[in-house]
């Protein structure tokens, strides 16, 4: 990332954004220019690199932040590929977490 934009960035996006959530698989660079975290249902699936690329970045060691960013985006891509919440509650079985079935009926991006 050119760090010369960085120091204008938070005068032309909203504050909503910095502080605000964002999508987990862009929480690497969101923190990167001023965005202060993500809550996410992949935090509760794969909590060991959600935390890893948030103290990755926290002690400056970007480089291990992207490396699990990266390492999380097949995943993310194929969770939201399935109907909501389809992929989410398949990924917390196979952690280990017993799911009901959803209790409305799944949705696709784009249905609405």
């Amino acid at each position: 990332m050119d760090r010369t934009f960085l120091p204008i960035i938070p005068l032309v996006l909203p504050q909503t954004l910095l502080r605000g959530g964002c999508r987990e698989d862009i929480l690497f660079p969101a923190l990167m220019v001023g965005g202060k975290g993500c809550i996410t249902a992949t935090a509760g699936i794969l909590p060991e690199i959600m935390v890893g690329i948030y103290n990755a970045w926290r002690e400056g060691n970007y480089e291990k932040a992207r490396d699990l960013q990266f390492s999380i985006l097949l995943l993310v891509g194929a969770l939201f590929a399935a109907p909501f919440p389809i992929g989410f509650k398949t990924a917390f079985e196979v952690r280990g977490f017993k799911m009901e079935p959803p209790s409305v009926a799944p949705l696709r991006c784009g249905a609405l």
